[in-house]
């Protein structure tokens, strides 16, 4: 019975163990990596693509994607926490985008990239059927502007009421 309990004990040691790394692998994910113009990106597993998935604070104004970054093909851009960039320029190969910078003024893409059109500055579907994202700074200047056309408004109603009296 104790030989029983010890072949039982090493094989659920083993199991665990097995588990564990297991899990170790399906959890694991590639460093991410600075460049020297400050651009952090990461590779994906197990393909030949890449994702930019931030900048650091010294990156600032326009930003060009590139089409690749050390010949893995760049498929997403991630702006991070970065509050200085104020356009960015997508390649042709970008699938993805994830814009949260605060200064972000415009877009630029490229007409050979197949996923994306700018419009104005706000980045589109390629059809132009499909509205991604409005850069920060543009949705700021739409939100004055309808304050200025609700007190325009009011002031435009105040008068004729004024004036009907």
């Amino acid at each position: 019975m104790k030989k029983f309990s010890k072949v039982i004990a090493l094989c659920l040691a083993g199991v665990i163990l097995l588990g564990g790394l297991v899990a170790g692998v399906a959890t694991y994910q590639p460093p991410k990596v600075t460049l020297d113009n400050g651009t952090i990106y990461q590779n994906v597993k197990l393909t030949s693509t890449t994702t930019i998935v931030g900048f650091e604070e010294k990156v600032s104004g326009d930003v060009i994607v590139p089409e690749k970054i050390n010949g893995k093909t760049v498929v997403k851009v991630d702006t991070g926490t970065n509050v200085k960039i104020t356009k960015l320029t997508l390649s042709s190969s970008v699938k993805q985008v994830v814009a949260n910078s605060t200064a972000l003024k415009e877009f630029d893409v490229p007409t050979s990239n197949k996923h994306f059109k700018d419009v104005d500055g706000v980045l589109y579907s390629a059809d132009g059927k499909l509205w991604y994202v409005t850069p920060l700074q543009k949705q700021a200047l739409a939100i004055r502007l309808v304050r200025v056309a609700k007190l325009s408004a009011n002031k435009v109603s105040k008068a004729q009421q004024n004036l009907s009296r």
